[in-house]
């Protein structure tokens, strides 16, 4: 089967998949659970299309005529724009816990971006984490401002809050899990030092 279809035909049996387990067995609303199937055919069409490429370029940006520069650079605009969004949403958020758990999200964001700038060779190694889990906090947080701001007191409403109170830790530990790999090699880096410190420091003595 061409990649393509291959692609396509998984994309579409995930998304469906997605929508079923949340309609049915977790019986949330039906709007939410499409939203949560777009979500999820348009995150992962995007991080699992295949490549196709000639030599060693890939042709869509053979065609395009776009450089690993051009596209690394646009992925760091990109998430510079989600988290200005996190950061103003959570400005506008009254609820207070939900508000200071996306405030310790936009700063373990903020730290990942501003390695990212101090050391642009990682920046392909975080593609994950600036083309998913970025936007993913950014719509959960945005979607639940609009919420808040509607005045809604619906059961539906209400899911969307305990949802989003469940979301938000798991993202701050997945935004925590991909710095600390990202940091990998300066952390076995440090540990290597230390450690030949330790060896110097016990030949001295001797």
């Amino acid at each position: 089967m061409d990649p393509n279809n291959r692609h396509f035909l998984i994309t579409g049996l995930l998304t469906v998949a997605v929508f079923l387990v949340l309609a049915v067995p977790l019986s949330v609303p039906v709007w939410a659970a499409l939203l949560a199937g777009a979500g999820t055919f348009l995150g992962y069409g995007r991080l699992a299309r295949p490549r196709l490429r000639i030599g060693v370029i890939e042709r869509d940006r053979l065609a395009s005529g776009r450089s690993d520069s051009d596209e690394l650079a646009e992925l760091m605009k990109d998430a510079a724009g989600d988290m200005q969004a996190i950061r103003h949403a959570a400005e506008k958020i009254e609820n207070p816990q939900l508000r200071r758990e996306i405030q310790r999200l936009h700063g373990t964001g903020d730290r990942i971006l501003g390695y990212l700038n101090s050391h642009p060779s990682r920046i392909t190694a975080a593609r994950k984490f600036l083309g998913y889990y970025l936007d993913t906090a950014r719509n959960v947080v945005e979607k639940y401002r609009m919420f808040e701001e509607s005045g809604l007191e619906t059961a539906e409403v209400k899911r969307v809050h305990e949802a989003t109170e469940r979301a938000l830790p798991i993202l701050n530990t997945a935004f925590e899990r991909q710095f600390t790999n990202l940091m990998a090699n300066d952390i076995m880096d440090i540990e290597a030092d230390i450690k030949l410190l330790e060896t110097s420091l016990k030949m001295d003595g001797d």
